[in-house]
This record gives structure tokens, sequence and C-alpha cells, in this order.
């Protein structure tokens, strides 16, 4: 972070199968006190059924001196991903069972 100058950094990707792509990020410092703020996201239709993704992750970050040795922070988090995949089970024959699985975490 430079020093009393607010930044947005930003990117993103697009590509064949729906894929698209994102992530920012937002940062602010001043005399005692910085922040961050920032998000990802991923998705994409995959190049076979049930191959999607979906990625989605939130960040908060702040930091802040309460004395010249002291420094309190805190942080929060929160992801979200479910994509699908494939599994075979076999009984006698082949068969193809199609699952979706879907992952929250979130921390504070």
């Amino acid at each position: 972070m430079e020093r009393s100058k607010p930044q947005l950094v930003a990117s993103g990707i697009v590509g064949s199968n729906g894929t698209l792509g994102n992530e920012m990020v937002f940062s602010k410092f001043n005399e005692r006190t910085s922040i961050s703020l920032g998000q990802f996201h991923y998705e994409t239709n995959g190049f076979r059924t049930n191959n999607d993704q979906n990625h989605d992750i939130l960040n908060a970050f702040v930091q802040h001196a309460v004395t010249s040795k002291l420094n309190v922070q805190a942080e929060l988090r929160t992801r979200s991903t479910d994509h699908g995949i494939y599994y075979r089970i076999s009984i006698s024959i082949l068969f193809l069972w199609i699952h979706k699985i879907e992952f929250d975490e979130n921390s504070r």
C-alpha cells in the first residue's frame, strides 16, 4: 500500500466454454489505519457435462496502530465454491452417477 493514497487494482479473464474471472482489491492507508477489501470470482461451464465450476471469495482486512508499540488487526473472509464431478459405480455394468459439490467457508 502506498501512503495516504487509495488504490484499486483489478484484472479479468474471458475464455471459451463460458469462462469468466475477475479480481479486485481496494486498499487505503492513512496515518495509523490501513484497510484492504478484495474479491475474486471465477466461473466456467467446463468442457464436458457436469464439469462446471464457480468460485467466489470476499476478503476484508483492517489494521490500526493503537500506540507506537501496539497494533490491532482483524480479517474477515468468505469463500463459496461449487462444481460438478463424475462418480463411477460398477454393479454388473458401469453406471455413471453425476453429482454436484458445494463448499462454503467463512472466517472471523
